[in-house]
C-alpha cells in the first residue's frame, strides 16, 4: 500500500529503489549539486553500462578539474560518492551501486537524463 505523499512524488509501488522520484522538484534537487551532475556526466559519456569505483571516482575529478574547480583530494571525492551521491542517485533509479563488488551500473533515468542535457550547456557558459 502506498501512501498520498508517494502517489504525489511518483513512486512506484514495488520499485526495488523504493520511491524512484518522477517529480519536478525531486529531479532538479538531484541535479541541484554540482558533483552530482559531474557523476552524471562521466556516466552519461561513457559507452559502457558498468565502471568501478575507482574509475567513477577518477571520472568525477576529472570532471571537476575540466570545469575549472580546484582539485578536491581523491579520498574526499570517494566518501562523499559512496554516501551521498552514489546512493541518491540509486535512489532515482539512475544506478546501482554493489558495495561489495564496488562496481557502478547505469539503469538509466530518461526524464532525468533530459533534464540533465538541457542545463548541461548553462554549465559551459
Amino acid at each position: 500500500m502506498t501512501d498520498d505523499c508517494d502517489e504525489r512524488r511518483g513512486a512506484r509501488p514495488g520499485s526495488p529503489y523504493g520511491a524512484e522520484t518522477r517529480s519536478l522538484d525531486d529531479l532538479l534537487e538531484v541535479l541541484a549539486d554540482r558533483r552530482r551532475r559531474c557523476l552524471l556526466a562521466y556516466l552519461l559519456d561513457r559507452d559502457a553500462a558498468a565502471a568501478s569505483f575507482e574509475d567513477v571516482t577518477d571520472g568525477v575529478l576529472a570532471e571537476l578539474e575540466r570545469r575549472g574547480d580546484r582539485r578536491p583530494k581523491r579520498e574526499v571525492i570517494a566518501v562523499d560518492l559512496r554516501h551521498r551521491h552514489l546512493p541518491r542517485l540509486a535512489d532515482v533509479g539512475v544506478l546501482e551501486y554493489d558495495s561489495r563488488s564496488r562496481t557502478v551500473r547505469v539503469r538509466g533515468h530518461e526524464r532525468l537524463e533530459r533534464l540533465y542535457e538541457r542545463i548541461r550547456p548553462l554549465e559551459e557558459e
